[in-house]
């Protein structure tokens, strides 16, 4: 199938969550349909964010420029560097240059919709809709135990990747707080929420509910192609490397792995399991 050309840009998509919940795989598969344009992690409003009275103001960090241009680099688009607003204070410009870059970077590969995947995001959701109205977001949620296993094992790992290693106790408390965020987007019309282990089980259907959200068909290249890692991870992503392997579920197994029988116990206890289990239930 042909990319579609068009000048008009019909979808500005985030895909947030818990980071180690799948948003990769996610991703990939969403990417290999022929009108989605993805992107690596961008960090971007994150990057841009400032407290106390400059973010009251709308003032920007002072290194987003640097972090974009970085960005830029990395997404072999080095040509667009010129239109980054290099000395403007104000966060409202860099988001409306990294609207349009990304809107442009888009319409060059003959696509309607872009991509973006930082799980991170998920944190910057109200900033994010005030600045580029009609933006979608797609939430991936999986089942605690796997996430806090995966979170602590990739940290341990790469911890000047992950801005150090993370206690058990921190992986399950940015568990139950990311879990909490998505259950307030529930019944929100431009928020829709994959299950992993659906996603696993069915990538079918779950692909076809994700495409009926983005109002595009759903496409069995998705399933079919590999995808292009370019667009999606980055040359220091180790921890990516397999996004390409095949669909597996392998729930429990690093969490049996990494820790102790009363480390199992203590992780199940503090998991705030119910509100997935609600969340699970609301959209099946």
């Amino acid at each position: 199938m042909s990319k579609n050309v068009s000048n008009e840009i019909m979808g500005r998509i985030f895909i947030v969550g818990c980071a180690r919940s799948g948003t990769t795989l996610l991703q990939r598969l969403l990417s290999a349909h022929p009108l989605v344009q993805s992107f690596p992690e961008s960090h971007f409003f994150s990057s841009i964010q400032t407290t106390g009275w400059k973010g009251m103001l709308g003032i920007a960090n002072r290194d987003t420029s640097k972090r974009f241009k970085e960005f830029l680099v990395e997404c072999q688009q080095e040509d667009l560097i010129r239109q980054i607003p290099h000395k403007s204070l104000w966060a409202r410009a860099h988001i409306k240059n990294f609207t349009a870059t990304l809107d442009e970077i888009t319409r060059r590969n003959n696509c309607k919709l872009w991509l973006e995947k930082t799980p991170l995001h998920l944190h910057y959701i109200n900033l994010i809709q005030k600045h580029l109205p009609g933006a979608k977001f797609i939430h991936i949620i999986r089942r605690g135990e796997d996430v806090v296993a995966s979170m602590y094992e990739v940290t341990q790992k790469y911890p000047d990747k992950w801005g150090g290693p993370r206690s058990v106790g921190m992986c399950i408390d940015r568990w139950n707080n990311d879990i909490a965020i998505t259950q307030n987007y529930l019944k929100n019309k431009d928020h829709f929420i994959v299950s992993y282990e659906k996603l696993v089980e069915s990538p079918k259907a779950t692909l076809q509910g994700a495409c009926n959200f983005l109002s595009i068909h759903y496409c069995d290249t998705m399933l079919n192609q590999r995808a292009d890692t370019n667009n999606i991870v980055l040359g220091y992503e180790e921890w990516k490397n397999g996004v390409n392997e095949k669909i597996n579920q392998r729930s429990g197994k690093k969490f049996n792995k990494n820790f102790t029988t009363e480390q199992q116990s203590y992780i199940k206890e503090r998991l705030n399991s119910e509100q997935l289990d609600a969340i699970i239930a609301s959209i099946v």
